[in-house]
């Protein structure tokens, strides 16, 4: 199970780093637990939360990549690529076959993750 989730998320974050000519090397998952105690949420059912940490690697020399402030001064692995590292905190459902393929994201650059509060937390508070 533990593999398949993980396989999920590489895959996402693989196809989103086409965009971006950036590549995952590593994602190291460090919990999963119950969403709200496992309640069930419509035909969905429960869900489980995954925190992990994304590590990415880039070239400075693609011209994609030119954008990004200061790269050429960045420390580079023996490859000669650039590393760095994310957070990714997912909420997905237990049983994948139960949802409905679709993808709500949010790119949090410093402070709270607001999808939580605002879609989840007072859809339920108001039951």
């Amino acid at each position: 199970m533990r593999s398949c989730t993980v396989g999920i998320i590489a895959a996402a974050l693989l196809s989103a780093a086409t965009v971006s000519q950036a590549a995952v090397t590593r994602i190291d998952v460090s919990e999963r637990s119950d969403v709200v105690d496992g309640h069930a949420f419509g035909t969905a059912g429960p869900y489980e939360r995954i925190v992990a940490r994304v590590h990415f690697a880039v070239d400075p020399n693609n011209p994609a990549n030119k954008i990004i402030t200061d790269i050429a001064l960045a420390p580079r692995n023996s490859q000669g690529l650039v590393e760095f590292s994310a957070d990714l905190y997912m909420l997905k459902p237990r049983d994948p076959a139960k949802g409905n393929g679709s993808v709500l994201y949010e790119a949090s650059n410093r402070g709270p993750r607001r999808i939580w509060a605002t879609r989840f937390c007072s859809n339920r508070a108001t039951r």
